[in-house]
């Protein structure tokens, strides 16, 4: 049940990027990761956003964690990839 209220508000988040609500995908990014350090896919997103908003060094602490967490996260490692190029 948890995990399916974190997973919603991860997709929350996803739409209020999207939209271009940043600060709003950025404080549920930060709702989840206050529950569930732990989630990989909340610590990618945030790391994401903040690659977005060119934070590249919260970025890639973000995205390294992630990884951490999660070896095979095609994604996070993409993403990563990524902000190293910048």
């Amino acid at each position: 049940m948890i995990i399916r209220v974190f997973e919603q508000v991860l997709k929350n988040g996803i739409s209020a990027q999207l939209e271009g609500h940043l600060e709003e995908a950025d404080r549920l990014y930060r709702q989840v990761l206050e529950n569930d350090p732990k989630n990989a896919d909340a610590w990618h997103l945030s790391g994401a956003l903040a690659q977005i908003l060119g934070n590249l060094v919260e970025a890639r602490r973000k995205l390294e964690h992630a990884l951490d967490l999660e070896k095979d996260f095609p994604e996070a490692l993409n993403t990563l990839g990524n902000s190293l190029r910048r």
